[in-house]
């Protein structure tokens, strides 16, 4: 694997787990939540993961791990989180959007108000992701 290959996939996976972290920070202090600089930079990571699993998805061994990093991030949840807009979308539009009116806000919210089993879900599936990325060295 190319060093410059081998270095866009380790981003794309630090990218994953800092998602993941601000999902698990958020859910353990609910106070970050009504941070807009967490959200920012929840929004900023959330972009560029977009970007790097299109920019990744051609070459043919991560090909399926791009494919459902985009999933997850372009798929609005499902219940019990029902959103207006996917996780990639509500981060493209939240510095348009007053704070607490964000629809990234509002995923966010409704993700720390469910219960342990709907957000192990959500984990589940970012650690699945994060171990596909991890396969390849």
């Amino acid at each position: 694997m190319p060093a410059n290959r081998s270095a866009e996939i380790k981003e794309m996976k630090t990218h994953l787990e800092s998602i993941r972290n601000a999902l698990h920070r958020i859910h353990t202090d609910h106070v970050l939540i009504e941070d807009t600089n967490t959200l920012q930079k929840l929004a900023s990571v959330v972009q560029d993961l977009e970007i790097e699993s299109q920019i990744n998805v051609k070459d043919k061994k991560y090909k399926e791990s791009c494919e459902i990093i985009h999933h997850l991030l372009f798929t609005p949840w499902g219940a019990p989180f029902v959103m207006d807009a996917s996780l990639l979308e509500a981060a493209q539009i939240y510095k348009f959007q007053e704070h607490q009116a964000s629809d990234l806000y509002k995923i966010v919210k409704n993700f720390v108000e469910h219960s342990e089993m709907s957000e192990s879900q959500i984990f589940k599936a970012l650690d699945d992701a994060i171990q596909s990325l991890s396969d390849y060295k």
